[in-house]
């Protein structure tokens, strides 16, 4: 009842102003005034404070923006400055630089010059007899771009927690490869995952061919070894 009797007393006060004795305004004429109530300056109100928020809102999305920019900058610029970068194995180490620290010291791969970040500790040799302390450690991208001029892996080496995690790994690692090979359903695999269960088993397989050989070669030593003394025992 407060608003209704405060909207009608506004619009009487209006129709005074614009046809009362002191105005000049005829029938017919828009009026040359403004008459706002309370609710017209809330309302101006909620529009002005949304219409800074709306700014403040872009305000911080492009500052956002900017200071993703200058972090991505930043990054892409240490990246680069690391890329050429490189870990070498003690073996490696000690073979070029003897017992000196090559830490900092200059190395050339396929003509392409390296600092050397860091040096591994010793390994020794694994089970299958490959020296661990005879490589280097370059990063990939600069590997693929400036040593190799490839832009695919030959072998990525993975490990799993224990040695039960191994087969489901496995499995959501072939998954994961096809996805990015982009192979369909029933296509056959492009690659190769090997278990270090099945590199032993493969071992075991040679060592049996082999044997077998060895077997093979020593019969036939026998063989042709008891003709000759068949042969010597009937000439007498």
């Amino acid at each position: 009842m407060v608003e209704e009797a405060f909207h009608d007393g506004a619009e009487e006060r209006s129709t005074l102003l614009s046809r009362g004795p002191h105005c000049r305004i005829r029938s017919g004429e828009t009026d040359d005034f403004i008459v706002r109530n309370l609710a017209d300056i809330a309302d101006v109100a909620s529009e002005a404070s949304k219409v800074m928020t709306v700014l403040l809102g872009s305000i911080g999305g492009v500052s956002l923006f900017v200071g993703g920019l200058g972090i991505m900058n930043i990054m892409l610029v240490s990246v680069t400055e690391r890329t050429r970068e490189i870990g070498i194995a003690s073996r490696f180490a000690s073979n070029l630089f003897g017992k000196a620290n090559p830490v900092g010291k200059s190395i050339r791969v396929q003509g392409v010059p390296f600092k050397v970040l860091g040096a591994m500790q010793a390994k020794g040799f694994s089970s299958t007899g490959r020296d661990q302390d005879d490589f280097l450690v370059i990063p990939i991208m600069t590997a693929q771009k400036r040593v190799s001029g490839t832009d695919w892996l030959d072998d990525i080496f993975f490990s799993a927690e224990r040695r039960e995690d191994v087969p489901a790994a496995s499995k959501q690692i072939v998954a994961l490869i096809r996805e990015r090979h982009h192979l369909r359903p029933g296509e056959p695999n492009d690659f190769n995952i090997r278990t270090p269960e099945e590199v032993i088993r493969t071992q075991l397989a040679a060592a049996t061919v082999f044997t077998l050989l060895l077997e093979s070669a020593a019969s036939l030593s026998l063989l042709v070894g008891g003709i000759g003394i068949m042969n010597i025992m009937l000439s007498r």
